[in-house]
């Protein structure tokens, strides 16, 4: 006969967490008149009731994370800004679509940048492959590739990733095998 451990859920924990499920079920009818905050919102409570079970964990795969953020660092026009905004998406992943709950605003102060600027890094991510631009009407909606990370798991995973668009950063080089021209000082200064 096995065993079944199980954690023991406080009275205080168990309502806690009730009432964010009933508070997910009151959010939901509000999401054609106020999408993006609706989705925040269940962000939130979908983010609470994940810490509440434990830590919240993105799967990440090392060589595609590594390559996009060597495309970043060698092709993007503002590296910082691209590199900061990569870098905050993965804090704002939605839990069960991978769609990044941001508006502008939030972008720009994470990059510390303009609107004009975030845009140009967003498209630069989106030609790339490792994030995935989702337009209805005027709203445009921005989902991480689930080939370089996701919050899914199983199936769920395995479906999205086969539908999700190649990563097409090939011939990116590690930035430290730059080939460096130690000499080009010394042929600039013989000819002014």
């Amino acid at each position: 006969m096995k065993g079944h451990i199980a954690r023991f859920r406080s009275r205080a924990e168990s309502l806690k967490q009730d009432q964010a499920l009933q508070l997910r079920q009151l959010v939901l009818p509000w999401e054609e008149e106020a999408p993006v905050a609706v989705r925040q919102l269940l962000t939130l409570i979908d983010r609470h009731t994940a810490t509440s079970k434990g830590w919240t964990f993105v799967m990440i795969s090392p060589t595609q994370n590594r390559d996009v953020c060597r495309w970043i660092r060698a092709n993007a026009k503002r590296p910082n800004v691209t590199a900061a905004l990569w870098e905050e998406f993965f804090c704002h992943l939605m839990m069960d679509t991978g769609e990044i709950i941001m508006d502008r605003k939030q972008m720009m102060e994470a990059a510390g940048t303009t609107s004009s600027n975030v845009s140009t890094a967003l498209s630069e991510l989106v030609s790339v492959g490792a994030l995935i631009r989702f337009q209805e009407g005027r709203e445009v909606r921005w989902f991480m590739n689930p080939k370089v990370g996701t919050c899914l798991t199983g199936k769920a995973r395995e479906n999205a990733q086969q539908s999700a668009p190649a990563l097409q950063v090939g011939g990116v080089r590690p930035v430290h095998s730059v080939p460096v021209d130690r000499d080009a000082k010394a042929r600039a200064a013989d000819r002014r």
